[in-house]
């Protein structure tokens, strides 16, 4: 639902500053979950960090030691599905 609509996540898009369109967004959104716009937006923030911190620990493993995962199945999936933010999100260096 969020990935058809690049003005959500694209900073550079050209309807991003659109307010009214991105609020507009986020209600078919959570109107199609079942929740509220406030709910969707905090459950897409909190997947997008899932997204950011997994794809850092993936790619600064260096060692090749494998991160341990109940199931790693389920975690190349999850990065998998929301690979489309590959480009836009950044992860911040400790």
């Amino acid at each position: 639902m969020v990935e058809a609509r690049g003005y959500l996540y694209d900073l550079f898009h050209e309807m991003y500053s659109n307010r009214d369109l991105r609020k507009t967004a986020w209600m078919e959104i959570g109107n199609a979950m079942r929740i509220t716009e406030k709910q969707d937006q905090v459950k897409y923030a909190y997947l997008r960090d899932q997204y950011t911190k997994r794809k850092h620990e993936v790619v600064s493993s260096g060692s090749g030691r494998k991160r341990k995962t109940k199931d790693y199945g389920i975690e190349k999936e999850f990065l998998r599905r929301m690979s489309f933010l590959s480009g836009f999100v950044k992860t911040k260096r400790k």
